[in-house]
Order: C-alpha cells, then structure tokens, then sequence
C-alpha cells in the first residue's frame, strides 16, 4: 500500500481541546477489546500525523507492547484499563518527558491489543525512563508480576 493510499484510509475523528471535550469524545467511544480486529486507534498531538514520515517523527521511533488478549469472547477487561490509564497519562502530561510523545496508537489484532507510543528524537536515556514510567502505569493496572516487554524501535526499522 502506497503512503497515499494509507493516508486515504486514515479519518479524523475529533479535537478535544479542553477537559470537558476530551471526556465527551473518550466516554463514547468503544472500549478497546470491544473494537473488531484490525481496529486502529491513533491519539496524537495537534499538528502531528500519526505516520513516521512526518516529520515531528523523523529520526525518532517508538516505545510498543503487545498484550495478550485472551479468551476472544471474553477479553481481558484489564487491557482497557491498560488503555485508559495510557491515554489519561498522555493528556494529562503525567510523564517527566511528555514533550518528546507525540502520540499514542493503539492497535486490535488477533489476540493481542498493541500500543505504541511514538517519540520526537531523543536519546537512549530519554527513552530509558518514559519506558520505566510507562511501566509503571501499566503496573498501577497491573500486579507487580506484569512481565510483558515494553520496547523501543527506531522507526527507520520498519
């Protein structure tokens, strides 16, 4: 699929700019393990496309995770937690270096719901500590034996 055509298949959904808006649009919207599978869910920045070529994105890459879903008919309810705390951390700037996300997706497919925050260009050390602090937010979700990797990868390997 060409960028164009990858473009096409891209719909803005909303703008929130305030506390109000953000909770009318999030609180009508599909929990994630409600979604079908190949659902994308982009939450960025204004001004920023979620597309690596971008370039608020050029030369960064992104932290990503993938938890399992579970049992189909009935997936883990903790993954929308996972999500929501995710997302309230982002809009609410609660990492130390929220200036270098540029924003969130979230991704539904067969038997495992992806995330990935997407990074401006910044060093391993940067990148070291939004990983321990997204962590620890899924932690907070989470019992301390939370083993799934959180990773980082440049997107130029893609």
């Amino acid at each position: 699929m060409s960028q164009e055509q990858w473009a096409q298949k891209l719909h803005f959904v909303y703008k929130f700019e305030t506390v109000e808006s953000f909770w009318c649009m999030f609180n009508n919207l599909e929990k994630p393990t409600a979604l079908p599978v190949g659902t994308n869910f982009h939450l960025f920045k204004d001004g920023i496309q979620p597309a690596w070529e971008d370039p608020a994105n050029q030369g960064s890459g992104r932290i990503y995770l993938a938890l399992p879903l579970g049992d189909p008919r009935n997936p883990n309810p903790k993954l929308n937690m996972f999500y929501e705390n995710t997302v309230l951390s982002l809009i609410g700037e609660q990492f130390e270096f929220s200036d270098h996300i540029c924003g969130l997706v979230m991704q539904l497919r067969k038997g495992q719901l992806r995330m990935s925050l997407w990074l401006r260009k910044c060093g391993p050390e940067v990148q070291t500590r939004l990983i321990a602090e997204w962590r620890q937010i899924l932690l907070s979700c989470e019992d301390p034996s939370f083993g799934v990797p959180v990773n980082y990868q440049p997107h130029e390997t893609k």
